[in-house]
């Protein structure tokens, strides 16, 4: 079977983009593949402002993201892009870390001006790290997922 890593950009705990995540990951483990969940809300605060890339927390997830053939990326859109720990962390990954990978963005939000806008610059910050082609959109509209 596949690894996959899944990297939540949510800042909440509690949120639909969590819960999303959480829902990916249990269907892919109920079929067999290996997932490493990266949230990035558990992630030290200080590892992500300052930029500490070598940090023991920051090179684990690194290390999942290597391993893994296919990388799942969610966010909630917030005022028209992804949210800021999702930049923070996407910026401490080396030049090329999805090269060879299928990467699947996924975005939640209100409306579908804000997760269109969203995939634009979500877009061309995944083709910086080698994901040219092979990506893999998911929007999601009005899923009813519980709040």
């Amino acid at each position: 079977m596949t690894t996959v890593a899944i990297i939540s950009g949510s800042p909440s705990r509690a949120s639909k983009t969590n819960r999303v995540a959480e829902w990916v990951s249990e269907q892919l483990q109920r079929i067999g593949h290996t997932v490493y969940f990266i949230r990035l809300r558990d992630l030290p605060a200080e590892d992500l402002l300052y930029a500490h890339s070598s940090s023991d927390s920051i090179v684990k997830t690194h290390d999942w993201i290597r391993q893994s053939r296919v990388v799942v990326v969610l966010s909630p859109v917030y005022k028209g892009s992804y949210t800021g720990i999702l930049k923070a962390y996407l910026d401490l990954l080396p030049e090329k870390a999805f090269a060879g990978k299928l990467v699947v963005p996924i975005v939640t939000g209100g409306d579908h001006c804000s997760s269109v806008g969203s995939r634009i610059r979500a877009q061309t910050h995944f083709l910086h790290f080698g994901s040219a082609g092979n990506l893999a959109w998911r929007l999601y509209f009005g899923l009813d997922i519980g709040a």
